[in-house]
């Protein structure tokens, strides 16, 4: 969790865009994938920032409690052509 009086200054989009570019260039994973919950709007926003692709929603469960879960995923190609052109 990110202070408040230090969100949305893109600290989380730099912080997920260095674990990506790890895991693309280190651990040789060639696609990533995310489940987020549709209502938390500021990881929506980080996953498309950093280039991931909305694949749909499906209801998920967390510690017995349901919810409606968003899909993303992000391949090693995209996110290097995503880095190179400054795409947010």
């Amino acid at each position: 969790m990110i202070l408040p009086e230090y969100q949305s200054r893109g600290f989380a989009s730099e912080a997920a865009a260095s674990l990506v570019e790890y895991a693309f260039s280190k651990l040789a994973v060639g696609r990533l994938f995310a489940s987020i919950a549709a209502e938390n709007a500021a990881s929506v926003k980080v996953a498309e920032k950093i280039g991931m692709t909305f694949e749909g929603s499906a209801e998920k469960e967390l510690n017995g409690v349901a919810y409606q879960g968003r899909r993303y995923s992000l391949t090693k190609s995209r996110f290097f052509e995503v880095r190179v052109r400054g795409e947010d």
